[in-house]
């Protein structure tokens, strides 16, 4: 009801103001949601909608998202003749509807009804909504996933977002209906999902919270291998003092943990420079406990957050472990020899990892190797490209390139159609991918499903006879090391990467490019697609692992967003991003001194590769 009041209310002042009455007329009886994108159905098929009455689509959905954001499809169906009443479309008897279809622009003409809106949202709550799997749920036989009944609230109800046992059941028979229809990693590591629902359920008593709820799910997609797979944490915390963290940074390093002063670029204590434990629990005991909330995917993935949630909410987790939120916390250091104590309050102090990132930096270093920085996410914008570009420029006459993409969290593949021209003198395949096709999705679209990913079917129409060539010898040598039923998912959809490019020159000296275990996602892609360049090699640790194109489900009653991904996505060698990573050719972890932030030991090796 929070998001419905402010929704109506705000209709409500902008619309009842003036003396009309509201036009409950609306033209659809059936609207579907595929890729966030609304469809309408008529004469049977399937159409996504472009305009209405000559008004975009997109800044009606815009607007809703603004208002709603959470239950944007909903109220974007519930709500749609104040939309068109806000906005001034014109209605007559009928009203103009464009739509796209095969890569053109049609339009037709729909009769304006008052039943429609009741039509489509009822439509609308039966294919989406009311879709379960009901079965006879199962007690647990033993207690291997007895940690996913953890709870903060505990069993007491309450008066504020307190969950009935029944709205639970419909929630969690909702969302393994979501895996079974949509998910794409469904069966990636075997995990029980059957058994790890039935174990929630078992113990809902007289209910749950949604915070507790909210937990018990992140928990559980966590088992699926799949990097983009979560439910967001935000579901975890209900005040400020939950979110305090400590005046030092959480380093690992063979086996030890080590507190480290981000600004000094030092150790917080000097004499006792290790963390022996805090509150009596042992550093492995908190990183075990963190460690149940990060998605499976590779091992430096998992290490890399589980450590990250100790630094980010450490007085979260020992209030979970203890029962009671700590207002500080008794740390004991130690040298390996000695051990000292140390009572610290908890505070708001924001602290960021000792090592120094850039969205983008371009210099050329004294070895007159040059450096590009690419540190804080994968940009599209103009700007932001043409900047590669000019970087390029200044770098034509180096002895060598080192593209630091290091601790990247992903976002567009558009840096790397960008840069790879300038390495290859044919086209190439840089990522191949299948789409998990809804159960009741009739339509195919021309150009397949992941245009946004630059990803398309062998016979796309993106492809000339040239590329199509290149695309079905590469298929010759590429095996998938992990086999989907043809039924449930798209043919291949192939990333290619072109040589041909406006500014491009051919670059065919040495290219070094530094990954880590936080290279995820757009980085993963950027990775291994720039691997398949000659004289380009990747220099460093296995990246994060994942490339799945998520997309987010609401449950029912719960109101609880799970994000699950509907592509399964391959490196060029056949490999999966997600619980595999893309390996470097020259393996160069990082020292402890790296860690703190004191020296660059992957930099240096880089340097020295260029200059061999």
């Amino acid at each position: 009801m929070k998001f419905f009041l402010p929704f109506l209310m705000f209709c409500t002042c902008c619309i009842f103001a003036s003396a009309q009455e509201v036009d409950e007329r609306t033209p659809f009886e059936k609207i579907r949601f595929i890729q966030k994108k609304p469809f309408f159905q008529h004469d049977g098929q399937w159409l996504e909608m472009v305009e209405i009455g000559g008004f975009p689509v997109y800044d009606l959905v815009e607007k809703t998202k603004r208002r709603s954001p959470d239950e944007w499809q909903k109220n974007f169906i519930k709500y749609q003749n104040y939309l068109l009443e806000e906005f001034k479309i014109e209605r007559k008897d009928s009203i103009k509807i464009t739509y796209a279809l095969q890569d053109s622009l049609q339009y037709l003409w729909l009769p304006l009804k008052a039943e429609n809106l009741t039509k489509a949202f009822e439509f609308y709550k039966q294919d989406y909504q009311n879709n379960r799997i009901s079965r006879k749920h199962q007690k647990p036989k033993d207690d291997s996933l007895s940690y996913l009944n953890l709870r903060v609230d505990g069993y007491t109800p309450q008066e504020e977002g307190w969950l009935q046992p029944e709205q639970v059941i419909h929630d969690l028979e909702h969302l393994e209906w979501v895996l079974v229809n949509r998910y794409s990693y469904l069966q990636l590591t075997g995990f029980d999902y059957k058994k790890g629902i039935d174990q929630i359920i078992s113990d809902l008593k007289k209910g749950i919270s949604k915070r507790d709820l909210g937990m018990q799910l992140k928990m559980f997609m966590a088992h699926f291998g799949d990097g983009h797979s979560r439910v967001s944490a935000r579901y975890m915390f209900k005040k400020k003092e939950e979110l305090s963290d400590l005046p030092f940074w959480i380093l690992h390093h063979d086996g030890q943990y080590y507190a480290a002063n981000p600004d000094k670029k030092d150790y917080y204590n000097k004499d006792f420079p290790q963390i022996k434990s805090i509150n009596g629990h042992s550093m492995d005991e908190l990183y075990a406990l963190t460690k149940r909330f990060v998605a499976k995917t590779t091992e430096g993935f998992v290490h890399r957050n589980s450590l990250e949630y100790i630094n980010y909410y450490p007085a979260f987790w020992l209030g979970l472990l203890d029962g009671q939120l700590p207002a500080s916390a008794e740390i004991v250091f130690t040298n390996g020899d000695k051990e000292k104590r140390d009572t610290i309050a908890f505070g708001d102090l924001n602290l960021n990892p000792p090592q120094e990132w850039h969205k983008l930096k371009v210099e050329t270093l004294p070895e007159n190797i040059g450096y590009l920085a690419m540190n804080d996410g994968m940009e599209d914008e103009d700007e932001f490209l043409d900047s590669l570009h000019l970087a390029m420029q200044q770098f034509k006459d180096t002895k060598g390139i080192i593209i630091d993409i290091r601790d990247n969290g992903g976002g567009s593949r558009a840096p790397l159609l960008a840069l790879m021209p300038y390495f290859i003198t044919r086209p190439v395949v840089g990522n191949v991918a299948k789409y998990r096709i809804s159960d009741s999705l009739d339509i195919w679209p021309r150009d397949g499903y992941l245009d946004n990913r630059y990803a398309f079917p062998m016979r796309s129409s993106k492809f000339n006879r040239d590329e199509q060539e290149e695309i079905r010898q590469f298929k010759k040598t590429f095996i998938p090391q992990f086999r989907t039923p043809n039924e449930d998912f798209s043919v291949y959809h192939y990333l290619l990467l072109r040589p041909d490019h406006p500014k491009r020159y051919h670059y065919d000296k040495p290219v070094i490019v530094l990954t880590d275990s936080g290279c995820f996602s757009a980085s993963d892609i950027f990775a291994a697609g720039i691997q398949q360049a000659p004289k380009v090699q990747l220099l460093g640790v296995t990246t994060g692992g994942g490339s799945g194109f998520s997309e987010d489900y609401e449950l029912p009653h719960s109101k609880i967003e799970v994000r699950a991904s509907r592509m399964v996505s391959y490196q060029p060698n056949g490999k999966l991003y997600d619980t595999k990573g893309v390996e470097p050719d020259i393996q160069s972890a990082y020292t402890l001194e790296d860690k703190l932030g004191q020296t660059d030991s992957m930099l240096q090796r880089a340097k020295e590769e260029i200059l061999k």
